[in-house]
């Protein structure tokens, strides 16, 4: 969680550090030097995500790679998650080796993606789930277990997903779809 604090005031330093998961608070920015600068999940890692945006506004993420390390993982874990968020954009963010989601957002409203990169993870490169007014630029999901990317209304009577937008991008050699637009049982439309 030191990472955090000290990403505030200037950018982390390139390398390879690893971590246990890290929360942002509101208005933080997180940033690196692109696939320089590694988080990356400790061996036998708990169930939970590595980079957590949770229910605060404004975070600002850029230049980083986070690492799932999935061969010494047990458990179900995502790098980037934002849940509840608002007004937060992630950009050139490299996520890859979860067993789970390499970035999910959750429930959110106006949270972007910009020049992203999701690859090598079990689940989908991105899920955008329960989302509202969310845009993905020119972002990639390639190589992951399910779905390059998935939108999807989320659980039965959710609000659903609308107003998201995808520009620009590719999601090639996923296990199954590219891009996946799902609609639960009983739960809003995903657009």
């Amino acid at each position: 969680q030191g990472l955090l604090n000290l990403a505030g005031a200037a950018p982390l330093r390139p390398g390879t550090f690893w971590c246990t998961p890290l929360t942002a608070s509101t208005g933080n920015r997180i940033w690196g030097y692109g696939t320089s600068t590694v988080l990356k999940m400790i061996n036998s890692g708990p169930n939970d995500n590595l980079l957590k945006v949770v229910s605060v506004s404004g975070v600002h993420i850029s230049d980083l790679v986070l690492d799932g390390n999935k061969a010494n993982q047990a458990n179900v874990s995502y790098g980037l998650y934002f849940g509840s968020a608002t007004n937060g954009p992630a950009t050139r963010v490299l996520t890859q080796n979860w067993n789970g989601d390499g970035i999910q957002l959750y429930n959110g409203d106006r949270v972007s993606l910009v020049d992203c990169w999701s690859t090598a993870n079990t689940y989908h490169g991105c899920e955008i789930e329960q989302c509202r007014s969310c845009t993905v630029t020119n972002t990639y999901g390639y190589a992951n277990t399910l779905h390059g990317l998935l939108i999807t209304p989320g659980e039965i009577s959710s609000q659903g997903s609308q107003g998201n937008q995808v520009l620009g991008g590719g999601y090639n050699a996923n296990g199954q779809y590219g891009i996946c637009v799902s609609a639960d049982n009983g739960a809003a439309g995903a657009w």
